[in-house]
């Protein structure tokens, strides 16, 4: 009898493991309306328990929730930074971006994309000069979004007490297709601009096409992720200089789809006479 429970006892403690060790592996292609038709750019999300690493060309980020550290790297230069998550600076909030999640509301709207049933959330940012659209559709019953749903939230509550805190619940499951819009706002004027300038004015904002990005999963896979994927090569030197250069757009990471690109300023108004 005792054999039995020992062996009982073994097989569920096997499968516990497995279960903990879990891995999710996300790649989608990415496209911008500012690049040419047909350009993608490829980017994969690892996640393991609490920590996340996102390649996207010849950049990586590492993210150890639970150490508190987020790693850009170069591996072109061999080179990366070391800065704090939560991050606490502007500059180091830059760095981050692409890790930092969005709060989304959820729709009645619901979808297929990728070969998976996924239920549409959507954000809208105001700002001075511009609108930031971001809509997500989560697939709740993919591979790996117990995972990633687990990850998002562990990130979310580390977030909780910073100016990054999400206003909304995080989605459950993995976003499969992201599309996010910046628009210029249309120009209004002041009330002591002349009305013909401000005719011009708008006719020129309403030409300024909006930036999107579009953010589509093309394969996810769960397994089990070596321990040095998490880990910076040890011939890395870590820089605290700008020479790495500030990280391109937000596309996936915890929140696909959140585009960097700045929004178009709005044409200077004519001299007047």
């Amino acid at each position: 009898m005792k054999s039995i429970v020992a062996a009982v006892t073994a097989i569920v403690l096997a499968i516990a493991a497995t279960t903990a060790s879990a891995g999710v592996v996300i790649t989608q292609d990415v496209t911008e309306s500012n690049q040419p038709a047909g350009h993608k750019t490829e980017q994969t999300i690892m996640i393991q328990g609490h920590m996340q690493k996102l390649v996207e060309g010849d950049r990586e980020y590492i993210t150890d929730l639970d150490a508190g550290r987020l790693y850009f790297i170069l591996p072109a230069k061999k080179a990366y930074m070391n800065v704090p998550f939560p991050p606490i600076t502007g500059p180091q909030r830059m760095i981050a971006r692409h890790e930092l999640p969005i709060g989304l509301k959820k729709t009645p709207r619901t979808d297929k994309v990728a070969g998976y049933a996924c239920q549409d959330y959507t954000t809208v940012t105001l700002a001075a000069q511009g609108t930031v659209r971001v809509t997500q559709c989560v697939a709740s019953e993919a591979p790996g979004a117990k995972e990633f749903v687990e990850y998002q939230k562990t990130m979310a509550a580390k977030l909780k007490h910073t100016v990054m805190a999400l206003g909304e619940d995080v989605p459950d499951g993995i976003p499969v297709l992201t599309i996010a819009a910046r628009f210029v706002n249309r120009f209004t004027g002041s009330i002591n601009m002349a009305p013909e300038i401000v005719a011009k004015m708008k006719a020129e904002t309403d030409k300024i096409k909006p930036y999107v990005v579009t953010a589509k999963v093309t394969k996810i896979e769960q397994k089990d992720l070596p321990a040095d994927t998490f880990v910076v090569p040890k011939d890395y030197a870590e820089t605290k200089a700008p020479k790495l250069g500030l990280p391109g757009k937000i596309t996936q990471g915890t929140a696909p789809g959140n585009a960097s690109a700045p929004i178009p300023a709005p044409p200077a108004a004519p001299a007047t006479h």
